[in-house]
C-alpha cells in the first residue's frame, strides 16, 4: 500500500495535541472576540494511510468517522481542552471522542496562557474590568479549538478543491457591487474595548461565518496586521462586536523586557516563551537636531485615550521630558520651529494629533518618501558608505533611569 503523507502532518495523537497547545500559547483566542463560541483552528489535512503506518493508535483510527466535504469523504477530529481538568479530548465527526491527552500531574490551571502573556489579576493602567474579564475569557484553553482532516490518498485531489471553493469565494462582490463595510468604529472609554459594526448586502459570501478584520498604522504605506476573527451570521447582513483594544499595555519606562516561560503541559522539553518589553512603544520619537531627557524616576501617570487611538494620554504632559537645544540652539519654549517627519506620524499616527490638522495642507507636503529620502542621502550624502559616526550612540537623547 502506498502511504503518501501531508507536508507537516502529525505523526501521532502527542503531535496534534501540541500543536493545539502551541497555538493557545500564542494568544490567538484574543483575536476572537466571542467568548461564549471557541475560534477553531483549521490547520489542514493528515494522509489516511500514511495514519496508519505512524504512531496513531489503533483505537483511535478505528474511531474515526467519515463525513462529506464539498462532495468528497473526510475523516475530521477536533480537538478541545477542558478547562478545569487540562485534558484535551479529541472529537470524532459524530461528536465522540476518540482520545483523551491529559496534562501532567499537579501541573495544570486554566490561567496559563494569561500568566504567559502577562495579564494582571487586578485592572491596571486604565484597563477597565470588563476588558480585564473579557481578556482573560479570551485566554481560557477552552476558546481555542483546532481540526484536523483525515483524508485519503484517492480523495487528495478533491479536497483540495473543496478547501479552495470554500475559502476562497469568486470575489466577495455581489451582482449591485456592494461589499462589505463597517457603519460605526469606535472606542469605549468606560470599558476600554473597541466597537465594530459592519454590515453587507444579502448573498455576499462569509466563508465559514467568520470575518477578519485587518489593521494598519498609515494608509500611506500600510502594513496590515489581523485584529480580529468576528463570527457572523451570513442571512443577517449586519453585526455587532466588542473587541478588546490589546492586552493591558504597560506604563512607558516600567522596567527592562521581561520574559514569560510556560513548561508544556504534556510533554518534556518543550516550552513557551512570551517577551514584555515595558519600555519600548512604536510611538517613542526617534529625532535629529533635537537634544532632550526622558526622566523615568518621575512617576508616568495615564489619562483617557486619545480619539481614535489605542494610546493613553499622560495626566502630566511633559512632566518627564525636558527638551535641551534644537538645531543645536538652546530651546525656546514659545519660538516657532519647522519639523519634518513621515507621513505615518504627520496624519497623527501613534497618537501626534498635533501634527494632524496640518496634514491635509498640500504646503506641507515635499512630494518625497520616506524611502526615497534614505536613498538620496545615503547615495549623495554618504557618496555610497555608512560610515563611522552611526555606528554608535548620538547622545542625542538622555535617559535617567535611576
Amino acid at each position: 500500500m502506498l502511504a503518501v503523507a501531508f507536508a507537516g502532518e502529525p505523526r501521532n495523537e502527542e503531535e496534534m495535541g501540541l500543536a493545539l497547545e502551541r497555538e493557545q500559547a500564542s494568544g490567538i483566542g484574543l483575536f476572537f472576540p466571542a467568548a461564549d463560541r471557541p475560534l477553531t483552528v483549521r490547520r489542514g489535512a493528515v494522509g489516511r494511510e500514511a495514519a496508519e503506518t505512524n504512531g496513531f493508535g489503533q483505537t483511535f483510527l478505528e474511531g474515526l468517522a467519515a463525513a462529506d466535504y464539498g462532495g468528497g469523504e473526510i475523516f475530521p477530529v477536533t480537538l478541545r481542552t477542558v478547562d478545569s481538568s487540562g485534558v484535551i479530548q479529541f472529537f470524532n465527526a459524530a461528536s465522540n471522542v476518540i482520545h483523551s491527552m491529559p496534562p501532567a500531574a499537579g501541573n495544570y490551571s486554566s490561567n496559563w496562557i494569561a500568566a504567559l502573556h502577562g495579564v494582571p489579576d487586578e485592572p491596571t493602567n486604565g484597563m477597565t474590568q470588563a476588558a480585564l474579564d473579557l481578556t482573560r475569557a479570551l485566554l481560557l484553553p477552552s476558546h481555542v479549538e483546532m481540526e484536523w482532516h483525515f483524508v485519503a490518498e484517492s480523495n487528495r485531489t478533491a479536497y483540495a478543491d473543496a478547501f479552495r471553493d470554500a475559502w476562497n469565494p469568486p470575489d466577495g462582490r455581489t451582482n449591485s457591487g456592494e461589499r462589505l463595510r463597517f457603519t460605526s468604529v469606535g472606542v469605549d472609554a468606560e470599558t476600554g474595548m473597541a466597537g465594530l459594526a459592519l454590515e453587507w448586502p444579502e448573498g455576499f459570501p462569509l466563508p465559514g461565518g467568520l470575518a477578519d478584520i485587518l489593521y494598519a498604522e498609515s494608509l500611506s504605506e500600510p502594513v496590515w496586521q489581523w485584529a480580529a476573527r468576528l463570527p457572523v451570521d451570513p442571512a443577517a447582513c449586519a453585526s455587532a462586536h466588542a473587541v478588546p483594544l490589546r492586552l493591558p499595555a504597560p506604563e512607558p519606562g516600567g522596567g527592562p523586557a521581561v520574559t514569560n516561560t510556560a513548561e508544556s503541559l504534556y510533554a518534556g522539553g518543550v516550552a513557551y516563551t512570551n517577551i514584555s518589553a515595558p519600555a519600548a512603544s512604536g510611538a517613542f520619537p526617534q529625532v535629529s537636531g533635537i537634544e532632550f531627557t526622558l526622566d523615568l524616576t518621575t512617576e508616568y501617570v495615564s489619562d483617557e485615550m486619545y480619539p481614535d487611538s489605542t494610546y493613553q494620554k499622560p495626566r502630566n504632559p511633559g512632566s518627564r521630558v525636558a527638551i535641551a537645544s534644537i538645531g543645536g540652539l538652546p530651546f525656546v519654549p514659545d519660538a516657532l520651529y519647522n519639523i519634518a517627519t513621515t507621513n505615518a506620524i504627520a496624519a497623527g499616527g501613534d497618537a501626534y494629533a498635533a501634527f494632524k490638522s496640518q496634514y491635509d495642507q498640500p504646503a506641507y507636503h515635499t512630494g518625497i518618501s520616506l524611502e526615497e529620502a534614505l536613498i538620496q542621502y545615503a547615495g549623495e550624502g554618504l557618496h555610497g558608505v555608512i560610515d563611522q559616526r552611526y555606528r554608535a550612540a548620538q547622545t542625542r537623547i538622555t535617559i535617567i533611569s535611576d
